[in-house]
């Protein structure tokens, strides 16, 4: 019931990281703030860009919806959803490298690293597409 109870290590090259659960408040900022890059970066494409997306016929956008529902779930819609500074910063409760585990810190961690503790805190806070691989997930905990 309480997310910052729940918490998980990320075994990393050199040390380990302890990762906590987001709360449902802190998830839904991540999301605010991956949407508003998104807007923002729409906005930078220029008015153009909308129009065009804007007068596609509606048929191709429904082909378009149906076949993105038809996919398989790559997992990369779970991630592609959430600010992963947001996440990171909120996520990460400790580590056992030397640096101190701050807000700086965590702006200097390298693209793998980064990459895997935010994966692991967005498992540990969503429940599993998959309930078998939740199960799996746990078991190794």
């Amino acid at each position: 019931m309480f997310a910052s109870k729940v918490k998980s290590q990320v075994e990393l090259e050199g040390g380990t990281v302890i990762i906590k659960k987001l709360s449902a408040r802190r998830l839904e900022e991540a999301r605010e703030r991956k949407q508003l890059q998104f807007f923002g970066t729409a906005k930078a494409m220029g008015g153009e860009v909308l129009r065009a997306i804007r007068s596609l016929p509606e048929t191709e956008v429904k082909a378009a919806a149906e076949q993105h529902a038809q996919k398989p779930d790559s997992g990369d819609e779970r991630y592609g959803s959430f600010d992963r500074d947001a996440v990171l910063k909120a996520g990460i409760d400790s580590w056992s490298f030397n640096e101190k585990c701050n807000a700086e810190s965590i702006d200097d961690l390298d693209e793998p690293a980064a990459n895997a503790i935010f994966r692991a805190i967005v498992d540990l806070s969503l429940p599993a597409a998959d309930p078998k691989a939740e199960e799996e997930r746990q078991a190794k905990d």
